[in-house]
């Protein structure tokens, strides 16, 4: 190679190489999808408190202020992640009554919750309009206990019901995941038997069982309702 063919060209006084051109091929590739999905992995990573402007700036190869043309603050980003969460839940697309289908989505909705452990707690502190995203199924799951016979002020208690019901039971277990069982005061099996076996199962955790139990229950007692009119059930003709 010769001189000529080794020198950097410069283009309107800046030199470019392909290091550079890629770099700001990057930059211009940057859009709010973008900025959510390396918001999520970050925080996936490292937890709430690392999230902030600067930092997700860097880890998109960009300075912190690009950011803002595609968010405008840092809760627009924390309203994003639930967006992102919430999609990952599908269209709905469940064969079956109101409580399969009920069923099937809370089953996903922990899944959820148990691949972002940290951005999950973000539904419990988020406003309302961070679960816009989900108004498509929330209408679908809605509409499928209006027709099971539910009224509509019952269907929506219900589905509330049913979505703080796996919201809860995902911050408990992911607590539980993070910071463990603990020790605590011993426990005489003789004084208090039943709580003493009690604290075995809290140490040997069968989430998996506890979740399907307690959602069980949940859907029992709204099946019972539908044979009940008095307790918010619309009579069919």
């Amino acid at each position: 190679m010769n001189r000529k063919e080794a020198r950097l060209r410069v283009v309107g006084g800046q030199g470019t190489s392909p290091a550079g051109v890629a770099g700001r091929g990057a930059r211009a590739r940057l859009d709010r999808d973008r900025v959510l999905t390396a918001a999520l992995a970050l925080v996936d990573r490292e937890g709430l408190d690392a999230l902030s402007m600067r930092r997700l700036g860097a880890e998109l190869g960009v300075e912190a202020m690009s950011i803002y043309n595609h968010v405008p603050d840092k809760g627009a980003i924390l309203d994003g992640l639930c967006e992102v969460m919430l999609a990952e839940l599908g269209d709905g697309g469940v064969e079956g009554d109101w409580r399969e289908v009920a069923r099937v989505q809370c089953v996903r909705f922990r899944e959820v919750g148990r691949r972002h452990p940290a951005a999950f707690s973000l539904f419990s502190t988020r406003p309302i309009g961070a679960y816009a995203s989900a108004r498509d199924l929330s209408e679908a799951m809605l509409s499928g206990l209006r027709a099971a016979g539910f009224d509509r002020a019952t269907a929506i208690m219900a589905y509330r019901t049913v979505v703080r019901y796996v919201l809860g039971f995902v911050l408990a277990e992911v607590a539980v995941r993070t910071e463990g069982a603990g020790g605590g005061a011993p426990v005489s099996e003789r004084a208090h038997p039943l709580f003493a076996e009690m604290l075995v199962a809290l140490r040997d955790d069968d989430a998996d069982g506890l979740f399907t139990f307690g959602l069980d229950v949940l859907l029992d007692g709204l099946a019972a309702r539908l044979h009940a009119p008095s307790a918010g059930v619309t009579p069919r003709s």
